[in-house]
């Protein structure tokens, strides 16, 4: 199933194809980005993106960052809000935006309450959580397949729209700018007041 792209000002939000194997092996496999991540096996191989890749595809939930014809790393929203970029991406403000088109998409088609966390000593992911209005759940040990043990990772919730301080607008966000919906057939844009 293939879903319509996620538009924000800068980004595309796409689902995954099997192109997409290589440089998501080359991403995960480079340690700077690996030793944040809980779930992906260490060490991190080809045979692990295609598996990856053969579920995430048919899943919308999951989609490549794409800023012009760069691919830049992975966004997702099942159960968790996850997400992880290329060293060179880092520092951008490319997650924070991927987070903000990724939940008002989520939001504007009925979604709920939203599960995320950072390893401790992530600032960044931790200050992009927050910038989204996330708030604590506290803290919890989880397996990491980098590490090869339990390591601490705080736990953090969004329960609805209201939680992204506020409306579009006043978190500095134009609302001409927010994510477009494309189809074949049609085009959908973010309402206005």
């Amino acid at each position: 199933m293939n879903s319509p792209d996620i538009h924000t000002d800068r980004l595309v939000l796409r689902c995954l194809t099997v192109d997409d194997t290589e440089w998501i092996t080359k991403g995960i496999s480079n340690p700077a980005v690996h030793r944040w991540l809980t779930s992906p096996p260490h060490p991190f191989h080809l045979k692990d993106a295609e598996d990856f890749v053969a579920l995430a595809a048919n899943d919308p939930s999951a989609r490549a960052i794409c800023l012009g014809g760069d691919l830049l790393g992975v966004i997702s929203l099942k159960r968790d809000l996850g997400y992880w970029l290329k060293e060179a991406a880092w520092g951008n403000g490319v997650i924070s935006e991927a987070i903000f088109g990724l939940l008002d998409h989520h939001f504007a088609h009925g979604g709920g309450p939203v599960r995320s966390g950072w390893i401790k000593g992530n600032s960044a992911s931790e200050s992009a959580l927050r910038k989204a209005g996330f708030s604590d759940a506290g803290e919890e040990l989880q397996f990491s397949c980098f590490h090869g043990r339990k390591i601490k990772v705080e736990r953090v919730t969004l329960d609805d729209r209201s939680g992204l301080a506020g409306p579009p607008r006043s978190r500095g966000i134009d609302f001409g700018k927010l994510p477009y919906i494309e189809s074949p057939r049609l085009r959908t844009r973010p309402l206005t007041t």
